[in-house]
């Protein structure tokens, strides 16, 4: 799912970044389905973050429940306040009712 929507985003001229914690998968996208498009990859988070222009936006696509807030924690020192974090994966709807996540 995450590489058909990189793909649509890169089509309609958004400028895309991808990263994903097995730098292999990342490498290999961008070698195969990726390549000749204007996507680019990161190897880090901060490279990453580092990659995007501010205010950034991230849109996640992360197993459900912990392992989206562990992904924000380790996400979070690389913001910057006005940042923005979209999570679009299948996590329960009753978790986005709760304070949100600061960088201070």
């Amino acid at each position: 799912m995450g590489q058909n929507l990189v793909l649509n985003l890169n089509d309609k001229g958004f400028s895309v970044c991808v990263y994903n914690r097995t730098v292999a998968t990342t490498h290999h996208f961008l070698a195969n389905e990726a390549k000749d498009t204007n996507i680019v990859g990161a190897d880090t988070l901060e490279q990453f973050t580092t990659k995007l222009q501010t205010p950034r936006v991230i849109f996640l696509l992360v197993k459900a429940g912990k392992p989206v807030d562990d992904f924000i924690a380790k996400l979070l020192p690389f913001l910057t306040p006005g940042d923005i974090i979209i999570d679009g994966g299948n996590s329960e709807f009753t978790d986005t009712n709760v304070t949100p996540y600061s960088t201070k």
